[in-house]
């Protein structure tokens, strides 16, 4: 998996995108706390091997470090962004904010748009009060954020059940393993299961499972010069090396073969 700094470098960050286009933005993490709020659209959201699923009016919370991506669908879409240190947090809410999570509460939406107008102002404005009121205004919208997080609070995944599949996918991912077993581990259906996960997660379970052993196919393929593409595809939980080279393929528009060759040299 290649990832790469945001190159944002400032203690705050701000942006607002319109766009009538979907596409998928890279895999990369920063070390500002990340505030998004879409606005109009959905978006697939995906931090740390997890999957969500945005609609307008969502406000998800990413902690500092994390990998993450979006994925939007076709159509027009309009979200806004704030990448911030910790002086633009509280600090007695700073200390309980090492969870991602989504805030979701179609009655204050208005309120959540009115205070990223007054951060975007002054994004713009370069006086002496300027930063002193982006930094009072992002506090206002943590404390909002803070007194209402209790009653809706939304996650990456809302279901114990799946909570639990997810723990056990990425803990065995590399071995043969599928819904049924899961299912029977967790004593439902596997069509029961299968409907959840879609729900929770975003992706059928297993495109997740694939997504997790592509990506440490790919680490591996940069990284291990001794194996083959071969062994490296049995190693992530292939057992088919023609299927592996077909679907990473398809995920990384490249051949496995292909970047074992350009990395090696």
């Amino acid at each position: 998996m290649n990832l790469s700094e945001n190159i944002y470098r400032s203690d705050f960050y701000y942006d607002n995108t319109r766009s009538a286009s979907g596409g998928n933005t890279r895999l990369h993490y920063h070390q500002n706390y990340e505030l998004y709020f879409l606005e109009k659209g959905n978006c697939n959201y995906y931090v740390d091997d997890r999957y969500c699923t945005l609609r307008a009016g969502d406000l998800m919370f990413i902690p500092n470090g994390r990998v993450h991506r979006t994925n939007y669908d076709k159509g027009l879409h309009s979200r806004r962004l704030i990448n911030c240190g910790e002086e633009y947090i509280p600090s007695e809410i700073l200390k309980d904010l090492d969870e991602t999570y989504i805030f979701r509460n179609p009655d204050t939406i208005g309120e959540i748009e009115e205070i990223f107008e007054l951060i975007e102002k002054e994004y713009f404005v370069h006086d002496e009060y300027s930063m002193r009121m982006m930094k009072s205004h992002t506090h206002r919208l943590f404390y909002f954020l803070a007194r209402h997080r209790e009653e809706n609070l939304g996650s990456l995944s809302e279901n114990k059940i799946v909570e639990k599949v997810v723990e056990y996918v990425k803990k065995n991912y590399t071995h043969e393993i599928s819904l049924t077993e899961v299912a029977e581990k967790n004593a439902v259906s596997s069509e029961h299961l299968s409907r959840l996960f879609k729900k929770e997660i975003g992706v059928g379970f297993n495109e997740y499972v694939n997504s997790l052993r592509l990506r440490q196919a790919e680490f591996m393929l940069r990284n291990e010069d001794g194996k083959s593409v071969s062994e490296i595809a049995f190693a992530c939980g292939f057992n088919d090396s023609n299927y592996f080279s077909y679907r990473f393929k398809k995920t990384y528009g490249v051949s496995p073969i292909n970047i074992k060759n350009k990395e090696s040299k």
